[in-house]
């Protein structure tokens, strides 16, 4: 069979310039409806293959990415395949029923673009003043749940899932004075996720174990340091169990809490930092199969990194500058180059940070993209599923989440915001009514709720 090439194909191509709403990005492309590109060699395969609902998402999620340049979708699968070597793919195409190729026109991709990625926010009430979220199916019903902390009552709220996306009212479990830090795992290896709370009044740790229907067992205190505000979990000991640190913001300190084996933490160690650490997050690193710590210094305006040196220890600090006043800290690899790398939320300077793994373990010097009003919490998740890690932030001052899509090389388009409720303090980002697409949820301090935000 012959193929017609793509000079023919310029012919009956349908040109489309449309600007989608709020005027944000446009949107033209080469349509070749009926047709799909024919491989010829390695160099045309798709980078990505993304799940959509209909053409119009496909387009969005070429022209979002800089290193598309063209895309197939598949009608009756709802795929898009997205490549980045648009001149392999127009050597030859082919007839294929309920399929569409689609080029990039030269020259009309912008900088940013308004495409509504989420639906507008449902809001749910909490307890007071709620700060940390985080999300998980805590009853083993296959639904993930939100849970919350909710700081001015003193409480732990629990939103179960009732399939759709939306949640029930929460059931509270009172846990000590100011929860500010929170994470959810199983501890005990009964396979039901426990909470685990960084309470600022009294300095403990809360753990709150899975009574094995999605309630929880009244609190167990371990002691963490002056005003803990950040917790995370993880392996630290190479001994199959889960293990605790937290940031102690009033004395300096990030605390490592030993798994016993049975959910208990009898030990602490605690390795200094630099002034006032508001947050902590776990990764190798350097590769040597052991997790680091990085701390976010939010009174000395950098990052500390606490090198894991074996069994559990930890080496000095090493401190990389970032932004004013860092409230959050995550770590992701967000250039493909297989080493994590380091992002902060910068709540006085309004920016992000990125620091890149030089792939040993230490850091680059900082670089920096703005965003809303006050940052108070970041999160790096591949949020439209184009296989790269994108940067999403809570923006306390703007009252809205920012969404900064990867271009695919680890730089970052212009974000994209979307409302949430007063003062956001934290952000989740999972699927929540199982359509393959995530989801956005966000713990509003200023108007004691959480909102979830639904991805179209």
């Amino acid at each position: 069979m012959l193929y017609p090439r793509f000079s023919v194909m310029l012919f009956m191509c349908l040109f489309i310039a449309q600007s989608i709403a709020q005027d944000t990005r446009s949107l033209q492309m080469s349509i070749m409806d009926g047709y799909q590109f024919q491989c010829v060699n390695t160099t045309c395969l798709p980078f990505a293959t993304v799940s959509v609902s209909d053409i119009r998402d496909c387009q969005f999620m070429c022209l979002s990415n800089e290193r598309c340049r063209a895309a197939t979708f598949h009608q009756s699968i709802s795929a898009c395949e997205l490549f980045a070597n648009a001149s392999s793919n127009v050597t030859l195409m082919f007839p294929q029923v309920q399929t569409t190729a689609m080029l990039v026109m030269p020259d009309t991709r912008t900088r940013s673009y308004s495409y509504t990625m989420f639906e507008v926010a449902i809001t749910y009430s909490v307890g007071y003043v709620p700060i940390p979220v985080f999300v998980t199916d805590t009853n083993n019903d296959n639904k993930s749940d939100i849970v919350v902390g909710n700081y001015n009552s003193n409480s732990i709220g629990v939103l179960l899932n009732y399939g759709n996306g939306t949640f029930a009212h929460q059931v509270e479990y009172y846990i000590g004075a100011y929860p500010f830090g929170l994470a959810v795992r199983d501890i005990n290896g009964d396979n039901k996720p426990d909470i685990i709370a960084a309470i600022q009044n009294t300095g403990y740790i809360n753990i709150l174990l899975n009574a094995g229907n999605g309630t929880f067992l009244p609190p167990t205190n371990y002691t963490s340091g002056t005003s803990p505000l950040s917790v995370v979990v993880a392996d630290f000991n190479n001994d199959s169990q889960p293990d605790i640190a937290a940031a102690n913001s009033g004395s300096y300190t990030v605390s490592v809490l030993l798994n016993a084996g049975n959910g208990s933490f009898p030990n602490k160690t605690s390795y200094s930092v630099s002034t006032t650490p508001r947050s902590i997050a776990a990764a190798d690193l350097n590769g040597d199969g052991k997790i680091d710590l990085v701390a976010a210094n939010s009174g000395a305006n950098n990052t500390g990194v606490l090198i894991n040196s074996g069994s559990g220890s930890f080496l000095s600090q090493v401190t990389y500058p970032v932004g004013q006043t860092p409230y959050s800290v995550a770590i992701a690899d967000l250039n493909h180059d297989n080493y994590p790398d380091i992002i902060t939320a910068n709540y006085n300077s309004n920016t992000t940070s990125i620091l890149f793994n030089t792939g040993s373990g230490s850091f680059l010097s900082q670089v920096t993209y703005a965003v809303g009003a006050l940052p108070y919490f970041v999160a790096a998740v591949d949020i439209n599923k184009d296989q790269n890690i994108d940067i999403i932030v809570a923006n306390s001052g703007s009252n809205n989440v920012g969404v900064l899509f990867n271009t695919g090389t680890g730089s970052f388009e212009s974000q994209v915001t979307y409302s949430v409720g007063n003062d956001p303090h934290s952000v989740f980002v999972s699927d929540v009514n199982y359509d393959g697409k995530l989801d956005i949820v966000t713990a509003n301090s200023g108007s004691n709720t959480v909102s979830v935000l639904l991805c179209k």
